[in-house]
């Protein structure tokens, strides 16, 4: 799944030591996410966080810090993803009409297509797919300083870093991104590059060949 997961595994002795382990990191067709310039909305910004809505995944923080943003113009919060918390998440959020819930869609790439800034504030994670989708729309990601993301989004490089579970860290650097297009212009090249390289060297076919090529010579 990443080399967290696997690094996790080690760290704690849940392999057995009697299977042979290889890692095969989650991975996208690339060729199946491109960028449409044409399609994009009149928000001038739109951010957008795909994931199940849990205590896990960095949602509460996440609108603590949006509700600190006092100007709001032309600038939307689009959380995709269904909701565990029993509508909890929409009552925060129920008297700021900025905030968009779509629950479950079919398909996100409309979604990412008109977004601007990716957001992931999780607080546990593996390599989530939504992340190198976003990455492949080539937007700037803001994720939380955990391993498991800091390892994919290297701060001022694709994205930049927030501290976890910290809502005046993340809205600061939320504001960063809003009040600089320049930047969020560069960070999603180098975003889209990089989930490039990932797909890259994670293509599951070539790594099932291989794993089979071993097998038989052994």
């Amino acid at each position: 799944m990443s080399k967290a997961v696997e690094d996790y595994m080690n760290t704690n002795k849940l392999k057995n030591s009697k299977l042979k382990h290889k890692l095969l990191e989650n991975s996208i067709d690339i060729a199946h996410y491109n960028r449409d310039k044409k399609q994009e909305n009149d928000i001038t910004h739109q951010l957008i966080y795909i994931s199940r809505m849990n205590f896990d995944k960095g949602h509460y923080t996440l609108l603590k810090a949006w509700s600190k943003i006092e100007e709001k113009n032309n600038i939307q919060l689009i959380l995709v993803g269904p909701d565990e918390t029993n509508g909890e998440l929409s009552r925060l959020a129920q008297n700021d009409p900025s905030v968009r819930f779509t629950g479950s869609v079919p398909n996100v790439k409309d979604f990412l297509n008109s977004s601007t800034i990716g957001l992931f504030p999780s607080r546990k994670e593996g390599l989530p797919l939504a992340l190198l989708e976003m990455m492949a729309y080539e937007l700037p990601i803001i994720v939380s300083d955990i391993p498991e993301l800091t390892s994919i989004i290297e701060d001022s490089v694709e994205g930049l870093h927030a501290k976890l579970d910290d809502a005046d860290d993340l809205k600061d650097t939320i504001l960063r991104l809003l009040n600089n297009a320049q930047l969020c212009e560069q960070l999603g090249k180098k975003s889209r590059q990089k989930v490039e390289e990932i797909c890259k060297r994670n293509n599951p076919i070539h790594f099932h060949e291989n794993f089979y090529r071993e097998l038989i010579a052994s």
